[in-house]
């Protein structure tokens, strides 16, 4: 992905451009939400795409596309639109000058949540809707839990190569206690950029039994 990059950028220099440069995402998502003991969200997606600027004598073109198959193309569109955006230009673009920056980050992840079998996560959530409905009273429950890894690369002219690669791990419980004349629902949300490692540290079983408590409490307190 790296020479693909490389070369929409050197054909922006070839075309004329002052300066240009290309973002690249990589975006994975999964998400599972079960209510009431029954599992309603089950979904996995990943989606790639990226955006390319491209500046002609202080005058900016955008263009950005899902196909990498048409990278070149797209470089010539947005080479296009900064041509096209001069017959209108009030005021150039000034750019600073800047060195090239060469770098990579990942976010610290010890299990990918994505690896991790289904089983395990579910078993997880079955266990909080269990502990939340220890609770007298506790009739609704929802347990969620949703992980994304976003894998971003940036190239530009000057020869910058950024590499950042993401992992968010995201929990969500919820209880709602009812009697025959009000409902109280309690809930908790918490996200870290980390693994599955990063769940596993909120301790949702423990928070699964005082969020069912603190619905019954709710709905038990005084006006």
């Amino acid at each position: 992905m790296q020479t693909q990059l490389k070369n929409a950028m050197q054909q922006a220099k070839v075309l004329g451009a002052s300066f240009a440069d290309i973002r690249f995402k990589d975006i994975t998502i999964e998400q599972t939400r079960i209510e009431n003991g029954q599992i309603v969200t089950a979904l996995s997606n990943r989606s790639q795409g990226y955006g390319i600027r491209v500046y002609v004598d202080g005058a900016m073109g955008f263009a950005a596309s899902n196909d990498l198959d048409k990278m070149s193309e797209t470089v010539q569109i947005a080479y296009d639109t900064a041509l096209s955006t001069q017959q209108v230009l009030k005021e150039k673009v000034q750019l600073d000058e800047k060195q090239p920056a060469v770098a990579t980050y990942h976010s610290p992840v010890v299990t990918d949540p994505f690896t991790l079998p289904f089983t395990e996560k579910l078993s997880l959530m079955q266990t909080c809707e269990s502990n939340m409905r220890k609770a007298a009273g506790v009739e609704k429950t929802y347990v969620e839990l949703a992980f994304r890894k976003d894998a971003t690369l940036f190239a530009d002219t000057d020869g910058s190569m950024i590499e950042q690669n993401f992992c968010q791990s995201s929990a969500a419980l919820g209880a709602s206690a009812l009697n025959e004349s009000d409902m109280q629902t309690r809930s908790y949300t918490d996200v870290v950029r980390a693994g599955f490692e990063g769940i596993l540290a909120f301790d949702l079983p423990d928070k699964a039994i005082t969020i069912g408590e603190e619905a019954v409490q709710l709905l038990n307190a005084e006006e």
